[in-house]
């Protein structure tokens, strides 16, 4: 194929340079932050000893729009970057020079992505939103994002938190939070009903309230506040909280906080009383304690919850640390052990591994019943 306007320029590139240009700000703890940052690709370019009518014409040449350099090493297209400086040789009669000049390759600008590099607030910066008045058995559509500053798309909106005392029911649609309110409330200022989420694509959020000012013609059933664990023992707790106002008597519920589905003991308080003590409890055992409110005509309050461990079981049966390690190559070991909740247990150690438990002891040191066979040393490393 015949190359239009096809010239042998009289000069030769040298190695790249990277200049780059970069949009930085500090913040107020001192840390540096780059919004943007372009790369760039430069040639110093030199030509051979020309005579100024040559000089001139590749002066013209270089400034063209659009110059493509072909070569050994280069084959894009060229623009040129600052003066093209010419050094004459004075001591000859003929005038002969070499020129410096600079080239910048074009295309060749490559950017960050600003939303990797900036602060999350840079990217959502979600604001509270006050809906005014809500009445009984409201349904209310919220545009969160109206007041909300978002930078990215596309955004999530998800929810966190919704107020069950003042709400029956709080769902998302799209980037609309919908709320349904109860058909009974009692009048209150500053309630925050939702706490929602908007989330970009990659992963930076922000959080923000939907508050409201609650006009109603009841007393609100509400969850009972300050719950406090106090006077734990190895087997027994008393829990005391707030009673909220209209409250007739309370509902609580109790279960292992290792394993929140299956319930260890269930109970409902039968008196107005802001405190309760349970006993036969489990030593050394961390628990989950639920209460709620049980108001007039039936309605029930959010629950309210506090999690507490009761003591170790006393004549120095402390909970202990250990340390099982297999020393052998072949064969896998079985260890038995009595744990702190007094069940015995079994478990296998592989050839050359670890394992930690926690078991009874009766003193630093000295673990009650652990017994594995041969190859399986037990360390102690201390309290549970």
């Amino acid at each position: 194929m015949p190359f239009k306007n096809r010239i042998r320029l009289p000069f030769h590139l040298t190695r790249p340079q990277f200049p780059t240009e970069s949009n930085v700000f500090r913040l107020a703890n001192g840390a540096r932050k780059t919004l943007s940052t372009i790369v760039m690709k430069s040639f110093e370019g030199e030509t051979d000893n020309l005579p100024k009518e040559i000089h001139e014409r590749l002066l013209i040449a270089l400034k063209h729009d659009d110059v493509t350099v072909e070569g050994k090493f280069l084959l894009t297209g060229i623009s040129l970057d600052g003066d093209y400086d010419i050094d004459w040789n004075k001591f000859l009669d003929y005038p002969l020079a070499k020129a410096g000049f600079k080239v910048q390759v074009t295309p060749f600008n490559y950017s960050n992505d600003n939303c990797q590099t900036c602060e999350d607030v840079s990217q959502v910066v979600c604001v509270d939103d006050n809906i005014g008045t809500v009445n009984e058995n409201d349904t209310i559509t919220v545009h969160p994002l109206t007041n909300d500053s978002i930078c990215c798309k596309p955004v999530t909106i998800s929810l966190v938190t919704y107020n069950t005392d003042y709400l029956d029911s709080c769902i998302i649609s799209g980037n609309d939070i919908i709320i349904h309110a109860k058909p009974i409330l009692s009048d209150a200022n500053n309630v925050v009903l939702v706490t929602y989420r908007a989330q970009c694509p990659n992963g930076s959020y922000d959080e923000a309230n939907v508050i409201g000012n609650i006009t109603g013609s009841g007393t609100a059933c509400l969850t009972p506040t300050n719950i406090t664990a106090n006077s734990i023992t190895d087997d027994s707790v008393h829990i005391v909280w707030t009673e909220p106002t209209g409250a007739i008597s309370y509902e609580w519920s109790l279960y292992l906080l290792s394993d929140l589905i299956n319930p260890v003991q269930t109970g409902t308080a039968t008196t107005t009383d802001d405190a309760i003590t349970i006993n036969s409890l489990t030593a050394a055992t961390q628990y989950r304690f639920y209460v709620r409110t049980v108001c007039g005509g039936g309605n029930f309050s959010s629950y309210g919850y506090i999690d507490f461990t009761t003591d170790p079981a006393p004549n120095n049966e402390f909970c202990g640390e250990y340390n099982l390690f297999n020393s052998g190559f072949a064969l896998h070991k079985t260890v038995t052990y009595i744990d702190c909740n007094g069940v015995t247990q079994n478990i296998i150690v592989s050839p050359l591994q670890n394992r930690t438990i926690c078991a009874l002891q009766t003193s630093p040191g000295i673990p009650m019943e652990i017994i594995a066979s041969s190859q399986v040393i037990i360390t102690y490393v201390g309290l549970c």
